[in-house]
C-alpha cells in the first residue's frame, strides 16, 4: 500500500494526485492520498482519499493491479539497500502464510 500525505491548507487538485498515483501505481496495491481539502473533481477519481481534517477515508481505494516485474525489482533493492521488509512478498499476487 502507498500512502501521501499532504499536510498543506491548500486543496488537492486531480493533477497532483494523478502524479502520486502514478509514481505508486506500478508497485502498490493500493494507494491513498491523505490530505486536509480535496477538490471536487478530485473525488471523482479512481483513487483512495484520507481526510485529515475529519480524520477518516473519504474515498476507499481501487486495487492497483501493480506491474509484478518492477515490484519485484524494488522489493529486492529495499531489502539489500536498507535492510528492510524482509517478509514483504515479491510479487503483488503472491500470498503467503504466516508463521505459527
Amino acid at each position: 500500500m502507498g500512502i501521501e500525505i499532504m499536510e498543506s491548507d491548500k486543496r488537492v487538485h486531480p493533477k497532483l494526485a494523478v502524479e502520486y498515483l502514478e509514481t505508486y501505481r506500478k508497485t502498490c496495491d493500493y494507494f491513498y492520498l491523505v490530505a486536509k481539502k480535496f477538490s471536487q473533481s478530485t473525488l471523482e477519481l479512481d483513487i483512495g482519499l484520507f481526510d485529515l481534517t475529519k480524520m477518516k477515508v473519504i474515498k476507499s481505494s481501487e486495487y492497483l493491479y501493480p506491474d509484478p516485474e518492477f515490484r519485484a525489482e524494488l522489493m529486492k533493492r529495499i531489502r539489500n539497500n536498507f535492510r528492510v521488509l524482509t517478509n514483504a512478498v515479491d510479487d503483488p499476487f503472491q500470498r503467503t502464510i504466516g508463521e505459527f
